[in-house]
């Protein structure tokens, strides 16, 4: 009975994780086709300058944190877990969050602390 409720459960996080995918693909691509690659400009901010640079630096830091992770052995359930491609992948997802949290307080604070800005 256990195992039933397990199954049921990877059924539906695989779902979602596939909807995820496929309306994250979606958004991008009609993102992509709305913005164009004209410079849009919008109260002195460069958008589009800005949104090509966060995907550019983005897809290169999943590119280096997966070039850079772990392939050490880790114990499972008691188990050895020794698959190197999904133990890239797990350190990938966890240092590239972190990468993008930092940024992200970083940009906080230099938000709030309004550093060269422009008086007009």
């Amino acid at each position: 009975m256990d195992t039933f409720f397990a199954d049921i459960i990877m059924s539906v996080v695989y779902f979602l994780i596939i909807v995820t995918v496929l309306v994250t693909i979606v958004s991008a691509i009609r993102s992509v086709k709305l913005r164009g690659r004209a410079n849009v400009v919008i109260n002195c901010i460069p958008t589009t300058k800005i949104f090509f640079i966060t995907v550019a630096l983005f897809l290169l830091s999943m590119v280096i944190t997966f070039v850079l992770g772990s392939t050490e052995v880790l114990i499972v359930n008691g188990e050895p877990y020794s698959n190197h491609f999904w133990l890239r992948i797990a350190d990938m997802f966890i240092f590239t969050s972190v990468i993008l949290i930092v940024v992200a307080i970083l940009a906080i604070v230099y938000g709030i602390l309004g550093l060269k800005r422009r008086s007009r």
